[in-house]
């Protein structure tokens, strides 16, 4: 279930996923796939991660099924965020299949219980939020 003003939603490219400074996890296979494309050279950053990091982070604090983290700037975009074109270069040069979940999904929300699955939209996306304001 959906609401119908939500139905024709496509991004518009306004970039605030991108430059929120949130935490986006990598799953297992995602990073597997990024690392190879990385390595072969089909994919790497816009802008250096701070500190110097690599794209991907790595470590013990993960959370549960995330092999990785995606890198932040110093300002908190993700190191793979064209802010000129404010496209994404991991969907641009590598597609659909190479974004973490979080990335795939967005804006979108989903609950699924006993009385189905009900998709939304987060209006902290701008995109939705003016689909919200057009129904008005």
């Amino acid at each position: 279930y959906a609401l119908s003003f939500h139905a024709d939603y496509r991004c518009r490219h306004s970039g605030v996923c991108c430059s929120s400074d949130w935490d986006v996890p990598v799953e297992v296979d995602v990073y597997r796939s990024l690392e190879e494309a990385l390595r072969a050279g089909r994919l790497g950053p816009v802008r250096p991660a701070a500190e110097g990091d690599p794209p991907l982070l790595t470590g013990d604090d993960l959370p549960d099924g995330a092999a990785a983290m995606l890198a932040r700037t110093h300002d908190g975009d993700c190191v793979f965020f064209d802010s000129g074109s404010r496209l994404c270069a991991v969907h641009r040069d590598g597609g659909e299949a190479l974004l973490p979940a979080t990335c795939r999904h967005y804006p979108r929300v989903a609950v699924r219980d006993a009385r189905g699955t009900f998709v939304s939209l987060t209006h902290y996306c701008p995109t939705a939020a003016a689909m919200l304001s057009e129904r008005m």
